[in-house]
């Protein structure tokens, strides 16, 4: 249960948010490619950070490693092209993508592949035999079956047509029709298909709290986060409806507590906002976290036109809920358009006191009206 003592805010914030991260789920992506095609740059764009080695590999399986963190795990391929034997090679990725954690010893949370990336590189200028042998030996695999994703690499060194890129996917889908290929740079202001792999990726995952946690921990696409959050406020708003399916005293507001806290805790971990004080230098504080607090159920109700205003009132279903959502979509779009700010370099973001500000006062307003309006129909 929620502590209500404003002091404690803070604590039983991080308690939430500390409850979400410790559930031990990883998605786990195996990124292929040759030396030298740009996988490293891919990882650091989507992750937005370094990702380090966590575990061994066995003797006999030089060409594959495990990278990754608390979050993620990734299995590294070594560039096949120093390789004898691709037939050899073939048959050790397709072990090692069937069953990674026998096959990666120390591979903690690595059940199964989730996602593969088949990194191609534009600076080859061309397809090699073992890129289309390597693909069709994936495709084939029923545990990868539409989770094989080709990720043309160093766009931004293709000429201003594109040619080699197109060259590239006219090959792949006349070979494989069903193949997705999205095209990225090392050029951050390119972008060029970034967003679309990262929408694609998630798409492919087909447990969905791998796929909720791959949107979370992802740092390059902000639109798929936000949809994430939209997922998550409406269960919290059915919740905040069965707590107002009898109706209880506004005075009583304060049961909303726990299910918003959980539900702010929830969103503050899809847009990875405490993760985002080693991207901008400390300016996202974790007291920032523990003034959300101050905003939830008393607050939000003191701010609603029309709610609370009747001595002896009650909140219903509908009003718990509108007060759940119009919470929810306020703190997501104050999220958005911080960490927004924040990837574009602002280095001048102020979060502390966000919460108290008109802005979300007038999100608050906005969204319960919103609300109500679509419950009326």
């Amino acid at each position: 249960m929620i502590n209500l003592i404003e002091n404690d805010y803070e604590k039983e914030m991080q308690e939430c948010y500390k409850e979400l991260q410790a559930n031990g789920i990883k998605p786990t992506i195996a990124i292929l490619g040759t030396t030298g095609c740009g996988k490293s740059t891919l990882i650091n764009t989507i992750f937005g950070k370094e990702i380090a080695k966590v575990s061994n590999i066995l003797a006999e399986t030089q060409e594959f490693e495990m990278i990754g963190d608390e979050n993620i795990n990734l299995i590294d391929s070594k560039g096949y092209e120093l390789l004898d034997n691709t037939t050899s090679y073939i048959e050790r990725l397709k072990k090692c993508i069937d069953n990674p954690k026998e096959f990666i010893k120390n591979s903690s949370g690595c059940d199964r592949v989730h996602l593969v990336w088949f990194c191609l590189s534009i600076t080859k200028k061309r397809v090699e035999s073992i890129d289309l042998k390597t693909l069709e030996a994936l495709m084939e695999m029923d545990k990868l079956k539409g989770r094989v994703i080709v990720v043309l690499t160093k766009c931004d060194e293709d000429d201003e047509k594109g040619t080699i890129g197109a060259s590239y996917k006219k090959i792949l889908k006349e070979k494989f029709s069903s193949l997705k290929v999205f095209e990225v740079s090392n050029d951050e202001n390119l972008g060029l298909e970034l967003d679309s792999l990262i929408e694609e990726s998630a798409n492919s995952i087909d447990d969905e709290d791998i796929k909720d946690k791959f949107i979370s921990i992802q740092k390059s696409n902000l639109d798929i986060k936000k949809w994430s959050v939209d997922r998550a406020i409406k269960k919290y708003v059915i919740m905040a409806g069965g707590v107002g399916a009898t109706p209880i005293p506004f005075s009583d507001s304060a049961l909303l507590l726990p299910i918003q806290m959980k539900m702010v805790a929830e969103i503050t971990s899809i847009y990875g906002i405490q993760n985002l004080s080693t991207i901008s230098q400390g300016i996202v504080s974790n007291t920032f976290v523990g003034n959300i607090g101050k905003s939830l159920a008393g607050t939000a109700l003191k701010f609603i036109p029309g709610v609370g205003t009747v001595i002896g009132g009650a909140i219903n279903a509908t009003v718990a809920s509108g007060i759940t959502y119009a919470l929810g979509k306020a703190f997501s779009e104050i999220c958005y358009t911080q960490c927004k700010r924040i990837l574009v370099g602002d280095k001048k973001v102020e979060f502390l006191n966000l919460i108290e500000s008109i802005d979300f006062i007038n999100l608050l307003s906005v969204f319960f009206d919103e609300y109500t309006k679509k419950s009326k129909k």
